[in-house]
């Protein structure tokens, strides 16, 4: 019984949750008359959700979460925009190279993308662990080149990649320093974003929880627990009899599910009996509440207290219902053909219209537990974003810089060259993977 205990109180304390932190590229070899799309945009996405954006018209980097504009100053902004700039002159050169080595034709639309960022795991309150890192470009919608972490080496199965693959493999400490920012600055960036929109969002959303009973037809009550409101989504919800926790298996859960405010919700029902209403309650836990909530279901005002005496009553007269419902039904079908009787005698009389009369009946009014259809993403409505002042300034600060030798105007194939970017900018196509950064700080 101890060790049953124990695993339960173990399994309930402990959470596992992951977050992420990607940025994506896109870039078109020519404009295209199509609302919305550009010739270059970049998207910065924390946990699936855009933090920031540019593309090649307004060129200008702009927050898209208000805790991102909010803690983040204007300077970051301004050299996020020079960056963004950068990358978009990388793109032009780069799509060009690679028109010219497949022989493609410069009236088509050709598109390269590149997605890179990592990925991180946190166990309990403060065990941490990098899950992977992610490198890789794509061409016309394939596969070009990627970077395997685990490797430390470039791959690619793409023979228009091969020259490409070749080089940057060769370049000296190059994969080395993919790998240190990939598991440094990419998670340090990713650590310290996650932690601004926890601290923003604990201001915006208070974890609520509801308890709600309903009549089964085999005469248990279904109990549900339901915790909503609540980021980030790891959240504990159990249902308890004395004081213990009920096992999982015994539990519905429909799982971790977002609101429409960004927040999460999560509903759990178990089957009890109405005499043991008094006993049950549920529990939940979350890291922004000091102590855990406890609701129980014969203090709720969703409970609407014993149903015995009604369940009873049918049961025992089950036969007069059913006498009752024959007879319901038996009256309508009579009234029906009354009516179609006196509408056919009207119609063959010429009459121009029918008088359609209201038949109003009595509908019986009983007592019971109303659905909980308002509480989806109960939640203070987020204060209005206010107009994107924008700036940035990329991991590039704390990057590295290639050795001087691997700076020079090459491009992605063997015998081409190109201008470059200034500075370690110019580490474009065949010599460096764009520059080694692709995160903010």
């Amino acid at each position: 019984m101890f060790i049953k205990i124990f695993l339960t109180v173990l399994f309930c304390t402990v959470w596992s949750e992951k977050y992420s932190l990607y940025y994506t590229y896109t870039g078109l070899s020519r404009p295209v008359n199509v609302e919305g799309v550009y010739e270059f945009t970049a998207v910065g996405f924390l946990n699936d959700r855009p933090i920031d954006y540019y593309n090649s018209k307004d060129q200008v980097k702009i927050p898209k979460q208000t805790w991102m504009k909010k803690k983040m100053p204007p300077d970051y902004w301004e050299t996020g925009t020079l960056s963004r700039k950068k990358k978009q002159q990388w793109f032009d050169i780069n799509i060009q190279t690679l028109i010219d080595r497949t022989r493609q034709s410069n009236t088509d639309v050709h598109v390269l993308q590149w997605r890179c960022g990592c990925e991180i795991e946190q166990n309990g309150a403060s065990e941490e662990h990098f899950v992977k890192g992610i490198w890789e470009f794509g061409y016309d919608g394939e596969d070009f080149i990627s970077f395997n972490n685990k490797e430390s080496m470039w791959v690619s199965s793409v023979n228009a990649a091969l020259s490409t693959l070749m080089q940057w493999n060769n370049i000296s400490n190059l994969n080395l320093k993919v790998v240190q920012y990939l598991e440094g600055d990419c998670v340090e960036s990713l650590n310290k974003f996650r932690n601004y929109e926890k601290e923003e969002f604990r201001k915006l959303f208070t974890p609520k929880i509801h308890v709600f009973a309903k009549k089964s037809i085999s005469g248990q009550l279904n109990m549900t627990c339901l915790a909503t409101g609540f980021y980030p989504k790891d959240v504990t919800l159990s249902i308890r009899k004395n004081n213990k926790f009920l096992p999982e298996h015994e539990l519905e859960s429909t799982g971790v599910r977002p609101n429409h405010d960004g927040s999460y919700q999560l509903r759990k029902t178990a089957s009890i009996r109405e005499e043991d209403v008094a006993d049950y309650d549920c529990y939940m836990t979350h890291r922004t509440l000091e102590d855990p909530k406890i609701s129980k279901l014969s203090e709720g005002p969703e409970y609407c207290g014993p149903v015995r005496k009604l369940t009873g009553l049918i049961n025992d007269h089950a036969l007069v219902v059913g006498v009752g419902v024959f007879l319901g039904i038996g009256f309508i079908i009579a009234a029906l053909l009354i009516f179609l009787k006196k509408y056919r005698t009207i119609c063959t009389r010429g009459q121009a219209t029918t008088e359609l009369q209201n038949v109003q009946t009595d509908q019986m009014k009983g007592t019971g537990c109303k659905e909980e259809t308002a509480l989806l993403g109960t939640k203070d409505k987020i204060a209005a974003e206010e107009p994107a002042a924008e700036s940035d300034s990329d991991l590039e600060e704390n990057q590295p810089d290639l050795p001087k030798s691997t700076v020079q105007s090459e491009t992605w194939s063997d015998g081409q060259t190109d201008s470059g970017l200034e500075g370690s900018e110019q580490c474009i196509n065949s010599s460096c993977p764009s520059s080694i950064e692709c995160a903010d700080t």
